[in-house]
């Protein structure tokens, strides 16, 4: 199965190419879709991009941030590994990930 970018500002072409051209996308196409998902059903949510090595042998991943109007807070889903981070069973942001990784 061949990976690639699908156009990514449109959501539609993307399904569209996963669909009927069997194509697989990236992480990005992922995110995008799974945001779209969301915010069709008015969930806030929005895309987390990183640069550089992956430890995946690839330049970098993106993300979504959710927000969780429950908690306050937005916690980070991986759409494409479909994992998402917690601490005693609370949602990670994308800040507290970081602040995480720092102290330890």
């Amino acid at each position: 199965m061949k990976f690639q970018t699908l156009i990514p500002e449109y959501p539609e072409l993307i399904l569209d190419n996963l669909v009927h051209n069997k194509m697989r996308g990236t992480c990005y196409n992922d995110a995008i879709l799974f945001n779209t998902l969301l915010q069709s059903v008015n969930i806030k949510s929005r895309l987390i991009s990183f640069n550089g090595d992956d430890g995946l042998g690839g330049n970098g991943h993106t993300l979504s941030e959710v927000y969780f109007s429950d908690y306050k807070k937005w916690c980070v889903i991986d759409p494409q590994q479909i994992a998402y981070f917690t601490d005693n069973n609370y949602g990670h942001s994308i800040i507290s990930c970081r602040a995480q990784k720092k102290s330890t």
